[in-house]
């Protein structure tokens, strides 16, 4: 029986509930801090500084961690080779977050959350966060190579779609062309 590569899609379960009392801190933090600048005159200016900068990041954590949507799909490029892609979605609008070619799959290790914290990549490596939901208790690191180009990224997958997607590069490596 000829092994071959099959188009799928994964959409990861997201738990919002993680991220809400870090925003609900932050937002009532801020509010804090812009009734005090209005009453403490005298450090006013740094005080509505870090107001805006408490928003700005509980903004920013909501968009990222509650307002998206991640899918991971393997699938094939215009070249015919088998890719793994991320495509992130807020509101209507879909963008790809990464695109890499299941044949440059060099490492791939599933990660606690402790481990990630002690974990030290190489300094030319560039570092990717495609997790959904705000500290994970498990995450699969993978790290591709092609060429020059080093990457890891973080996703959160089941075991069971990632034993499909290591079988996937796995058949991917064994028949890529030659040059």
């Amino acid at each position: 029986m000829e092994e071959k590569i099959i188009e799928f899609t994964f959409r990861p379960k997201t738990e919002p509930k993680k991220i809400m009392p870090t925003l609900v801190a932050l937002i009532i933090v801020s509010a804090f801090l812009v009734v005090l600048s209005v009453t403490a005159p005298l450090y006013r200016g740094l005080i509505s500084l870090a107001a805006v900068i408490g928003i700005t990041i509980s903004l920013y954590l909501f968009i990222r961690y509650s307002a998206g949507d991640y899918v991971y799909a393997v699938g094939f490029d215009g070249e015919g080779q088998a890719v793994f892609t991320v495509v992130r979605t807020v509101g209507k609008r879909a963008s790809t977050m990464c695109c890499l070619h299941l044949t440059n799959f060099r490492y791939i290790k599933k990660m606690t959350r402790e481990e990630l914290r002690q974990y030290k990549a190489d300094k030319d490596i560039k570092k990717y966060n495609f997790c959904p939901n705000f500290s994970p208790d498990t995450v699969w690191l993978i790290r591709s190579e092609d060429r020059s180009d080093k990457n890891e990224i973080l996703v959160e997958i089941t075991d069971e779609v990632m034993n499909r997607l290591l079988e996937y590069s796995r058949i991917a490596k064994e028949t890529e062309p030659l040059e």
